[in-house]
C-alpha cells in the first residue's frame, strides 16, 4: 500500500465513480488519524526495546526512558465516558507498571495542543481506571521546538506528567537507528530495518521530509585553519561579511547551533 501510494497509482485503484479518481497522498496528508496509526501501527511492529528506545529518546526530558516498559495493551482512540459525553485519546499503552495516555497533533509547529484537553483526557482516564498505577500523558507534534519542557497539570488524583515531543524527532531517532545498524555492518535488509525504512516512507506519505537533513551529519565537524583561511580569502566570496568571521572554527557542534 505504502509503495503504490507514493508511486502516485492510487488514484487509478481507487475510484469513487467511474473516470473520478481519489488521490489518496492528497488525503493522507491532511489527515491526523491517518499519521497517527501509520506511525504508531509500525512502531509498534518493531522490537520492544527499539520501540521505547526511538520514543522516548525522542523526548528531551528522559525520564520515560528509563522506566521499564513491559507494554501488556494497544489501543487506538479509546473512549472514556466523561461529564455528559466522552474523552478520546489518541493511543493508550497499558505497561505493567505504569499507563500511557498519547495525544497527537497533525504538524509539529501548529500550536494545538492545549492543557485543558490533556486535563480532560486524564480526568476521564482516571474516572476509567482509577489510581490503580502511574500515568502519564504524552503530547505529539503540536507544540513549538523550544517549548519541550515536561509540564504538571493538576487532575482530581493529583499531578500528572506531561511529556512533549515533535514527529521530526522521532524521525531523527528512526534514521539514527538505521545508521547505527549499518555501521554495525549487521543485515540491512531485515525485518527490523523494513519496519524503520516503512516508518520515513509513511512520514513521506504524511507530507513529513524525511530526507537527509543537517541533523543527520556528523555531530563533529573538524575544518582546518588552512581550508578556512582559503575560504576567507576566496575572491568568489567578497560579497560575504568576515569582520566577525571566526578565526577558529574546529569542532563544530551542530546541536548546539
Amino acid at each position: 500500500m505504502l509503495n503504490l501510494i507514493k508511486s502516485g497509482k492510487s488514484g487509478r485503484n481507487f475510484q469513487v465513480i467511474e473516470q473520478i479518481e481519489i488521490n489518496l497522498k492528497k488525503f493522507f496528508k491532511k489527515s491526523e488519524d491517518s499519521l497517527t496509526s501509520s506511525i504508531f501501527e509500525r512502531l509498534l511492529y518493531l522490537p520492544p526495546k527499539i520501540f521505547w528506545e526511538i520514543l522516548t529518546k525522542s523526548i528531551a526530558d528522559k525520564e520515560l526512558y528509563h522506566l521499564e516498559a513491559q507494554l501488556i495493551n494497544v489501543e487506538f482512540w479509546p473512549r472514556w465516558d466523561f461529564e455528559n459525553g466522552y474523552k478520546e485519546a489518541d493511543v493508550f499503552l497499558r505497561f505493567k507498571h505504569f499507563d500511557l495516555i498519547i495525544e497527537a497533533k497533525r504538524n509539529d509547529d501548529e500550536f494545538t495542543q492545549y492543557e485543558y484537553q490533556w486535563i480532560s483526557e486524564a480526568e476521564a482516564y482516571i474516572k476509567e481506571y482509577g489510581n490503580e498505577k502511574p500515568c502519564y500523558l504524552l503530547a505529539i507534534g503540536g507544540i513549538n521546538k523550544l517549548d519541550t519542557q515536561t509540564k504538571n497539570i493538576t487532575t482530581s488524583s493529583g499531578q500528572m506528567k506531561v511529556f512533549k515531543l515533535r514527529w521530526s524527532g522521532i524521525i531523527y531517532e528512526i534514521k539514527t537507528k538505521i545508521r547505527e545498524i549499518e555501521a554495525a555492518k549487521e543485515d540491512t535488509y531485515n525485518p527490523v530495518m523494513n519496519i524503520l525504512r516503512d516508518l520515513l516512507g509513511w512520514f513521506e506519505v504524511h507530507g513529513f521530509n524525511s530526507g537527509d537533513l543537517l541533523n543527520t551529519l556528523p555531530t563533529n565537524i573538524s575544518i582546518s585553519q588552512q581550508h578556512l583561511d582559503k575560504f576567507k580569502n576566496s575572491k568568489k566570496l567578497s560579497f560575504l561579511r568576515y569582520s566577525k568571521f571566526p578565526e577558529n572554527l574546529q569542532n563544530i557542534n551542530l546541536r548546539e547551533l
